[in-house]
């Protein structure tokens, strides 16, 4: 069976377009400006953690180039609340 294959994530950021990604160090790609929310994406497994202070938004889309059968998408967020 193929495998699903997925295009280069779309990342908006306190609704401004973000910046080219970092490039990847030991599996990790950081997507940020230099304040505001963050995310950092993990190649394996495939993950994405998001820092965002009260009031900031952060939106991902992730385009799904070819998919063998029909396909199903969830995703789940966490929110880890504390202090620094």
């Amino acid at each position: 069976m193929a495998a699903l294959k997925f295009g280069r994530p779309e990342v908006s950021l306190a609704g401004r377009a973000a910046p080219t990604p970092s490039s990847a160090v030991c599996g990790l790609v950081l997507v940020a400006h230099d304040r505001g929310p963050q995310v950092l994406f993990t190649e394996k497994p495939v993950q994405a953690f998001m820092a965002l202070e009260p009031g900031e938004e952060i939106q991902v889309s992730i385009p799904l180039l070819e998919a063998p059968l029909a396909v199903t998408a969830t995703a789940e967020a966490v929110s880890i609340a504390g202090e620094a």
